[in-house]
Order: structure tokens, then C-alpha cells, then sequence
């Protein structure tokens, strides 16, 4: 086993929201000449601009944003305003409609593109009998699906033809170690994973590699954008990715989704363990030349404004069960299964 590169510089731990947040507050600047908001324990309090104002606020939510809906009257200064609802990817409007009764018109979507233009000549997924690395970048973790991006890399590698590509990943430890450690470890490799830890929001993207492809199989109930993804592709790299949440917006040439209905249910406890099951790298040695859907030009249409008395006629019985907890407990008791199928058929949608 190769030995884990040592951490660099840049050691601070960054979330999706510290690169998203200004992205985000200054495209709407840009296009409605306001600051927004953005809810959330980890993110800004509501900002002293905007409350002397009687102008709609826009709200922007990210991975948590079914949490935040479900919690809108502890919003700070909102019973007396009016708000613009703003997500970050179409499946999470989805959900805000199929889950919550919001009605689409009162969801905006910001623009992918607009936060991370995709190089139109993003490069094409290279021939699996050549040297290229496949490259995970994100936390180490099981509710990421990282487990099963090791066994599917060591799969493909071992079974299925792709015996000269090697195997990176990038990111941070933050979920049971050990267990990740004992896997990788038992699983066949011709060339040994390289895990390189806790790089810079922008810093892993300059590592020097060989025709590198990002690989995503995540199926967390909160992916709703994918930084690393969108830095991937805007650096001309190809991608598989499940189809689920925000990776679904990812489109182009070199992007390969695997369904998501092949891939661990999200919101269920297992247990990070060795398996035999080889329908995931099997479907993607299968698909492998197959091209990926044509980059289209973004429909933007601006979110309807509304008040938090008409939200508040948008709820569904279904938010009284799910409005104190986290988004990965709302599905784990018997009576939640309606609510967690109407999710997964909005957030997965159908694959194509």
C-alpha cells in the first residue's frame, strides 16, 4: 500500500458553502442589486442591510435546504417580508414541490453555469485499456459513498479491464478510519489507491496526473451542487457521477451518470464491509464509451416572491414529522417510507 501523502499548507477544513456563499451572493448582486441571505448554523445571520428594507429577500438555501423550509417561521425578521426562494440544482426544486407543496414557480434555480462555467471542450472519457487516473475528491466517509467508490475502483481495475488505471483520493478523514483502512486493505489492487490528505479548496486540482477522471457515487439525501465536481469540469475533466441531486445538472461531453438505483440507499446505517455485489462496476464498464448528454443553454427564470403566510399554506402534514430532525433521520421509521420514496423519485429522478 502506498504511503498517505503528507498534509500541505493549506490544512483548514472547507465546506461546499465557503466557496458556493460568494458565488452566489455575488451573481444575485450582480442581477437584482441586493445582498442575500443565507439560513443555516454554520452560515451569516441575517444581514443588517437587508432589514430596513421592504424589498423581497432572496433567500439562498444549500444542501440543507429541505431542513430550512421545514423550519421557516424561526427565519429572523420574516412574518413582516416577503422572500425569493432560491436552490442550487432542478432535483432540489423537485423535491420542494413533490415533498414540501411549494409550487415550482416559487423556486428559483441558480444557474450551474453561472457559479461554474463547464469548459465546452471538456475532454472525453479515456480509452479503459490506457493510463489515466480516476480521481475521488471529498470527505472520507460512508454517507459520501466512499466505500463503494473503492470497491468499484478496485472492481474495474481487477475485473473488468481497466488494469492500468490508477486510483486517487483526495480529501479529508471524517468518518471511521479504521474502517476505511482494514477495506482498502483487503481489497485486490493491481496499483494501490493514493489517498492525499485534506488539500485546499483549489489546491488538488494542480497535483500533476494523467488524464484524470473524477468519480462521484455519492447518494447523500444533501447533494445538492458538488463543489469538487463542478472545479473537475470546469478544468475540462471527464466524470462519472451518479445520477442524483445536483450531479444530474452536470451534463456534457466525458459524463457518464450511473443510476442511482444500483447505488447504496442513502438514509440507511450499513456498515462499510467488503461485497461481491459487481453491478455498479459492471454498468460502468458497460456504458463506458457510451457519450454524455449534449450542454444545453440554461433556461433562468427568476423565483415569484411570496410571503411566510403563503408558505406556511404550502405545508404538507408530512413537515410536522420531519421539522425537528436532521434530513438523514426523517426516513429511518416505518411511517416515513412515503416520504422518503417521493424524495428519492424527485431528488434521483429517472435515468436516461
Amino acid at each position: 500500500m502506498q504511503p498517505i501523502t503528507k498534509r500541505t499548507r493549506d490544512t483548514r477544513r472547507w465546506m461546499s458553502h465557503d466557496i458556493l456563499q460568494p458565488l452566489c451572493n455575488r451573481w444575485l448582486r450582480e442581477t437584482t442589486g441586493r445582498d442575500s441571505w443565507f439560513p443555516g448554523p454554520m452560515r451569516d445571520n441575517f444581514p443588517p442591510k437587508l432589514r430596513g428594507t421592504s424589498a423581497p429577500v432572496d433567500v439562498v438555501l444549500f444542501g440543507d435546504f429541505a431542513e430550512q423550509l421545514c423550519r421557516f417561521s424561526d427565519w429572523p425578521y420574516s412574518f413582516n417580508r416577503t422572500v425569493r426562494i432560491w436552490v442550487l440544482c432542478g432535483a432540489a426544486r423537485e423535491v420542494c414541490e413533490s415533498v414540501l407543496g411549494i409550487p415550482r414557480q416559487y423556486i428559483g434555480v441558480i444557474p450551474r453555469s453561472v457559479l461554474f462555467p463547464q469548459w465546452a471542450k471538456a475532454r472525453a472519457l479515456p480509452k479503459k485499456e490506457t493510463q489515466f487516473d480516476l480521481v475521488y475528491s471529498g470527505r472520507f466517509i460512508e454517507t459520501k459513498n466512499f466505500d463503494i467508490f473503492l470497491q468499484t475502483a478496485s472492481a474495474l481495475q481487477t475485473r473488468f479491464g481497466f488494469s492500468k488505471m490508477s486510483v486517487e483520493a483526495c480529501g479529508s478523514y471524517t468518518g471511521n478510519l479504521e474502517q476505511i483502512a482494514y477495506l482498502t486493505l483487503r481489497l485486490p489492487w493491481i496499483t494501490p489507491p493514493r489517498f492525499v490528505l485534506e488539500k485546499g479548496p483549489n489546491e488538488w486540482l494542480r497535483i500533476k496526473r494523467r488524464q484524470p477522471v473524477a468519480m462521484n457515487l455519492s447518494c447523500s439525501f444533501r447533494d445538492d451542487f458538488g463543489v469538487s465536481i463542478a472545479q473537475a469540469r470546469a478544468a475540462g475533466w471527464p466524470c462519472v457521477l451518479s445520477n442524483w441531486g445536483g450531479f444530474r445538472d452536470v451534463k456534457g461531453r466525458g459524463v457518464l451518470h450511473v443510476p442511482h438505483e444500483l447505488i447504496a440507499k442513502p438514509g440507511i446505517e450499513r456498515s462499510v464491509s467488503l461485497s461481491s455485489d459487481y453491478r455498479i462496476p459492471h454498468w460502468i464498464a458497460e456504458n463506458w464509451t457510451r457519450s454524455g448528454r449534449p450542454l444545453a443553454k440554461v433556461r433562468f427564470e427568476e423565483p415569484i416572491s411570496l410571503s411566510i403566510s403563503q408558505l406556511a399554506k404550502f405545508s404538507q402534514p408530512s413537515w410536522k414529522k420531519i421539522k425537528d430532525r436532521r434530513v438523514h433521520d426523517w426516513f429511518r421509521k416505518s411511517d416515513r417510507r412515503l416520504i422518503r420514496a417521493q424524495y428519492e423519485r424527485s431528488f434521483g429522478g429517472s435515468h436516461q
